[in-house]
């Protein structure tokens, strides 16, 4: 009830979600955000796009209050860019995990593109994601880090409950499309007090890419190569795969009635931005209804996945 009356709220302040001409100005630039289908689709528009020069990597918007990056292996340290260090000039795709606020300081002129999924599907996908990792396959982010992403070894509700990981739990597309803000804390959970006037903010940032589609649309393929003219094939790459054998997951088990109420509450947020862009680009479709058969759909995959 609250999302839904921010949503009208800030429909009224700032418009709605408008797609913008793909042009030859400046980089394809991606908002990546993880468990969304992005190293699909990172892979497979770069590809229909014949982009030589392909910046990845992360910023720190996704490491929180963490700041013992001295403790990184070398070749993950390479990868992972600082406030004061710049993105590498003359790329014509830029497709890292790097916030909205990276990428504008670094590439002020560009095609921006983002890609949304159903925020509980995307948050119990990170959680099985990150449970998949063996010690051995952690090793090059160094023992502190590794340390948070074992926190997924834990159950479900924990996982949630970490104040650690909030950067990677509590509503990501937010995070991503408004770092740094003060009124998201970087080492624990974005307080409800601050959740209105955040929404507009995060709204006004989404409507201010020049392209945004939701992994659940059937015409996402089609939208995506009419907006840059050209044939686009999705691509399947990094998918969720079966958790360490040393942890395994019983979903049933796990979606417990507190641990179901804390990935609405962690996707609060979330859930708006997603809503709004399912209004965009399926207006007359239900969101409550797509919703329902998204996460149907996840955790009968996840559970096969599983089993």
């Amino acid at each position: 009830m609250f999302g839904e009356l921010v949503f009208r709220l800030s429909r009224r302040l700032s418009g709605r979600l408008v797609e913008h001409p793909c042009t030859a100005s400046g980089p394809m630039v991606y908002l990546h955000i993880p468990k969304s289908a992005g190293v699909s689709f990172n892979n497979s528009l770069s590809e229909a796009l014949g982009s030589a020069a392909v910046i990845a990597g992360f910023d720190h918007s996704l490491f929180g209050a963490f700041d013992a990056f001295d403790t990184l292996g070398p070749e993950v340290s390479a990868t992972v860019y600082g406030p004061d260090v710049p993105l590498p000039a003359g790329a014509d795709f830029i497709g890292g995990h790097f916030a909205l606020s990276t990428l504008r300081r670094n590439y002020p002129v560009g095609n921006y593109c983002s890609v949304v999924r159903e925020p509980v599907c995307r948050l119990i996908s990170h959680w099985l994601y990150w449970r998949q990792f063996s010690d051995d396959a952690l090793a090059p982010w160094g023992p502190d880090w590794a340390r948070l992403v074992n926190l997924a070894r834990r159950p479900l509700l924990e996982f949630l409950q970490a104040p650690e990981i909030a950067c990677q739990t509590d509503n990501l597309v937010t995070r991503m499309l408004l770092w740094p803000d003060q009124r998201i804390p970087a080492g624990g959970f974005i307080p409800t007090g601050a959740d209105s006037w955040l929404l507009i903010d995060a709204l006004k940032a989404l409507r201010r890419l020049h392209f945004v589609d939701h992994l659940e649309n059937p015409q996402f393929a089609a939208n995506v190569g009419r907006w840059i003219g050209r044939p686009f094939v999705m691509q399947r790459a990094n998918e969720t795969r079966r958790a360490h054998d040393g942890f395994p997951v019983d979903l049933d088990h796990e979606l417990t009635p507190e641990a179901l109420a804390l990935l609405e509450h962690r996707s609060r947020l979330d859930l708006v931005l997603w809503r709004e862009v399912v209004a965009s680009r399926q207006p007359s479709e239900s969101p409550d209804a797509l919703r329902r058969r998204a996460i149907a759909s996840v955790l009968e995959r996840h559970r096969a996945v599983q089993a």
